[in-house]
């Protein structure tokens, strides 16, 4: 993704099942809804120090996901956005513990995961 996109829209990549790792870069402040639904290939995601939201579902059906990177600057993480993500077992947050728990977590956020904790800067949060 280039340096000058500002916003991934809703349904961006939605289904690319030849996506593997995606790097967004810090001048994307937004990823919107069903922005990489489905994309089943994808196994890392590195998200840039810019993006404050995470839209509904933005994320759901990455069932090959195992890990992903997010920046203290995310403000909300909408419903489902990692739903039905089955291989998720890691993510890594670029804040404190107290900085995750200002984040506004939207219903469902990551149902069927097998996160167990959020990895962050000054520990880990069981989740």
């Amino acid at each position: 993704i280039s340096n000058s996109v500002t916003n991934i829209g809703n349904s961006a990549f939605y289904l690319c099942s030849s996506l593997t790792t995606i790097v967004i870069p810090d001048s994307v402040t937004n990823i919107g809804k069903k922005a990489f639904s489905g994309c089943d290939s994808l196994i890392d995601i590195t998200i840039g120090n810019s993006v404050e939201s995470i839209g509904e579902s933005a994320f759901s059906g990455c069932t090959s996901l195992t890990s992903i990177t997010i920046p203290d600057s995310v403000k909300s993480i909408e419903a489902k956005a990692f739903d039905l993500c089955f291989s998720l077992t890691d993510i890594y947050y670029r804040g404190t513990t107290d900085q995750w728990d200002e984040i506004t977590l939207g219903e469902d956020w990551m149902l069927g995961a097998e996160v167990e904790d959020i990895h962050c800067t000054d520990g880990d949060i069981e989740i």
